[in-house]
């Protein structure tokens, strides 16, 4: 995860481009009869930030994205900026999207799409002197509240951890995911001549393997995590993403020159449910992230 904008993740490997910020101050000029003008300063304007953006169908759904980040520019909701390092910019609102479709196919459905994303600082009425955006009330830290087997509190500084490992590692293990698509996507064009099919087992095992570890450990550290809904859901998610890869894994390994065609394709398939599994879960895992970022847990 590089970035996170509400409960939109931007992922440096999958869509992201780039990151380019401005800030800048109003200064009023007063002329003189003789000499240059002074300035003076008047205010601080509004940071603002662009966001390049690149979708392709090999690795999300174009049209997806997009009309989820023109949600957000409609929305008109201030939402939280922060990267992923946990560096939170503040509140920011969506307020200009430029599209350039760069490919499509013959239904005119978009396949490449590239983005620029304006976000700009939203500082809200002065008069309010709540807690300023994306900084949690001073309450008790969830993990205050939550317990082991053994009745002994969580540290937060364990959650924290745990969290930490569940977001790199599920970004690692889509990251591979996506690479393992496209080599598995090459192997199926070989289907009439199965020699070539079958020479390309290691990397396919490769490819599967690449996403086991990180796959691995997330589904462990989820288990480290407050009980919650959004904890369940990616719990089960690593479980089940697990598994299917595994049946991909165990399909390559029982492959040979008879059945390679159809043990390819059925492992495509796992994978592709795999994938699917950790497409689900990516908003939760992003709300968690947004809670730890802004030292909601």
């Amino acid at each position: 995860m590089f970035a996170l904008l509400g409960d939109i993740q931007f992922d440096l490997i999958t869509y992201f481009d780039g990151l380019g910020a401005r800030f800048s101050a109003t200064y009023a000029e007063h002329a003189l009869i003789e000499g240059k003008p002074r300035l003076q300063h008047i205010a601080d304007d509004l940071d603002d930030f662009q966001i390049d953006l690149r979708f392709h169908a090999s690795y999300c759904d174009p049209e997806k994205e997009l009309t989820k980040i023109l949600n957000a520019i409609r929305d008109r909701k201030a939402m939280a900026f922060v990267l992923g390092n946990g560096d939170y910019k503040g509140w920011f609102v969506a307020v200009a999207l430029d599209c350039t479709s760069k490919q499509a196919d013959a239904n005119a459905g978009l396949i490449e799409l590239e983005a620029s994303l304006t976000l700009r600082e939203y500082v809200g009425d002065k008069r309010n002197t709540s807690t300023p955006p994306g900084i949690l009330p001073q309450l008790p830290p969830v993990v205050a509240h939550v317990q082991n087997n053994s009745h002994t509190p969580i540290k937060a500084s364990v959650v924290q951890s745990n969290v930490s490992l569940v977001v790199s590692n599920a970004s690692q293990a889509r990251s591979a995911l996506q690479s393992a698509l496209i080599v598995f996507d090459l192997a199926q064009k070989l289907r009439s001549n199965p020699v070539a099919a079958l020479n390309q087992l290691p990397s396919l095992a490769t490819s599967l393997a690449r996403i086991s570890h990180p796959l691995a450990t997330m589904s462990n550290s989820a288990f480290g995590l407050p009980s919650a809904t959004d904890t369940s859901l990616i719990v089960n998610a690593g479980v089940t993403s697990l598994q299917t890869l595994r049946n991909a894994q165990n399909l390559i390994s029982n492959t040979n020159i008879n059945n390679v065609v159809s043990q390819i394709n059925l492992a495509s398939v796992q994978l592709s449910n795999t994938n699917n599994t950790l497409d689900q879960a990516s908003s939760s895992i992003s709300r968690l992230a947004a809670l730890v970022s802004a030292r909601g847990i």
